[in-house]
């Protein structure tokens, strides 16, 4: 099986910046860092958005499972959930029981669990699909991501948006600007510039070429992000920075553990960082075999991570101002296959969390007796959702991001 990673996603889609090349060549310590540069504080009231890519197409009738439907069961067979591995949320739906702080945030009226969700015309590649979800644009192929293109609509600050890993995801790389990165590595090389030398380097010179210029701005960039990281980061429990590379990362997916990964962004949020977007992954979702028992534990995985994550803001002045969204590039194939697994399909679900956020039950679950040669309809189109988080997280028009009129689903209070 050819686990799908977000490491390998982004090979492929050639995702980079100036900021992340010069971050790997530029050996400059957190301690010169932090005395190089301070950040402003975020403004309370502007909203935060964190996303949470599941990288290799998350199966939703295994995550919203609609149990009480015999047709579920006929077609599911032993994939199928019972009453007893989900809890109910309505219409003869349910969460994978195995989402225990969902139903918390369920029940707190904290969540919203969009059904059906995808696009026209779905496209069963990986890459190709989470390209239209990054870029969010299903019709034509374009060369920015939807936050991207909201970077590029406001002024230069490299700490306005923020990729947990090597390089940037593609939904928030821009024609001009793109989000800074934070690999989960340690930081105790020793320096091979100097706080002076990086400094001179990291100004623009009337008399530079554009490389320079550029190379000029990446590195002020670089600074930047860098002092306003570096707390947060010697504030992280060494073991947690020294391992996060090694729990869930290589074949599992995403850079890091999911758990580590939120926990730096609490730490950076509850520090005030001025970053509006923050960009976290969770790989391991193409079960083609065997699909019950591992799906289990990534949804495990998943909630667990977010359960800490909003635990860790509760109580606090961020809390408000925080929304999580969650995605996979489609979901699976209703039938399962000779590997007790599930291939390639269309439409799954989105979830929603926050303060701010409608809690319950959004859009129509697909129909299981009007399959679209067995795979799931879509109800929701997913530029609807990204519509309303653009204006309401964001705090943009989405015309100006998104092409196109959808279906508004008020997911917002």
């Amino acid at each position: 099986m050819d686990t799908v990673t977000r490491r390998k996603f982004l090979q492929m889609s050639g995702a980079t910046s100036a900021a992340a090349l010069l971050s790997g060549v530029t050996q400059v310590t957190w301690d010169e860092l932090i005395a190089s540069s301070q950040a402003a504080p975020r403004i309370t009231g502007d909203k935060v958005l964190v996303l949470i890519t599941l990288y290799g197409g998350n199966d939703g009738l295994t995550t919203i499972a609609p149990y009480e439907d015999p047709t579920y069961k006929s077609l599911r067979q032993n994939l199928a959930l019972n009453a007893s591995e989900v809890f109910p949320i309505g219409q003869g739906l349910g969460i994978n029981a195995a989402m225990t702080s969902f139903k918390d945030l369920w029940l707190a009226n904290r969540i919203a669990v969009i059904s059906g969700v995808g696009y026209p015309k779905p496209n069963r590649s990986h890459f190709t699909s989470m390209d239209i979800w990054q870029t969010g644009s299903p019709e034509e192929p374009i060369t920015s991501g939807w936050i991207g293109r909201w970077l590029d609509s406001l002024g230069h600050d490299p700490l306005r948006a923020l990729g947990i890993g090597s390089v940037p995801p593609p939904v928030v790389v821009g024609l001009k600007s793109a989000a800074s990165v934070l690999p989960l590595t340690k930081t105790t090389k020793t320096s091979a510039l100097s706080s002076a030398t990086a400094n001179a380097l990291a100004k623009e010179n009337i008399k530079d070429s554009a490389l320079r210029k550029l190379a000029a701005r990446g590195l002020s960039d670089l600074l930047t992000s860098s002092a306003a990281l570096g707390d947060a980061l010697a504030a992280s429990p060494s073991s947690a920075v020294e391992t996060a590379n090694t729990i869930d990362g290589g074949s599992a997916g995403g850079q890091g553990s999911l758990d580590v990964q939120l926990d730096l962004v609490s730490r950076l949020i509850r520090s005030g960082l001025s970053t509006r977007v923050y960009a976290t992954s969770l790989g391991g979702f193409d079960t083609h075999a065997d699909e019950k028992g591992t799906q289990t534990t990534l949804l495990s995985r998943l909630a667990t991570a977010v359960g800490k994550f909003t635990t860790s803001l509760k109580g606090t002045v961020h809390d408000k101002d925080v929304v999580i969204m969650i995605h996979s590039e489609f979901g699976r194939r209703v039938l399962a296959n000779a590997s007790y697994g599930t291939d390639h399909g269309t439409s799954g679900p989105v979830f929603l969390i926050g303060s701010s956020v409608k809690g319950g039950h959004h859009g129509e679950h697909p129909d299981l007796n009007k399959l679209n040669n067995g795979d799931l309809g879509v109800t929701v189109d997913f530029r609807s959702i990204y519509a309303e988080v653009a204006e309401n997280v964001l705090g943009v028009e989405s015309s100006r991001l998104l092409k196109g009129s959808f279906g508004k689903l008020d997911l917002f209070s």
